[in-house]
């Protein structure tokens, strides 16, 4: 079981889906030079938000999580101020690479 990873610039990365939650994190961190204290989820190629960080620290595996065989973008989460929600911006600018991305994250991302 695995899934597909766009980091940007044509950079994709197939990640197996049998791991723990907190170990992918942990690997999607290290993948995007981020710092480890650093807060990441990931978007489906429709918009839609997986919700990592709700379970940054399970045991569960990832699969419970992600669907196989589908592409997945990095994203940074950043705390809004105040009473504001989280923020989320892409990682890597993917819309030269991957137009058809471009208008679904524009929908979702506060970048």
């Amino acid at each position: 079981m695995f899934i597909t990873v766009i980091f940007g610039e044509g950079r994709e990365e197939i990640l197996n889906l049998n791991c723990n939650i907190i170990n992918f994190i942990h690997c999607i961190k290290e993948k995007c030079n981020l710092d480890p204290q650093e807060t990441v989820d990931l978007m489906d190629r429709t918009g839609e938000l997986v919700n990592l960080t709700e379970r940054a620290q399970s045991t569960d595996l990832v699969c419970s999580l992600l669907k196989e065989r589908e592409s997945y973008i990095p994203l940074r989460v950043s705390r809004g101020e105040g009473s504001e929600g989280p923020k989320y911006s892409a990682v890597y600018d993917f819309g030269t690479s991957y137009p058809e991305l471009a208008g679904n994250a524009s929908i979702f991302l506060f970048i």
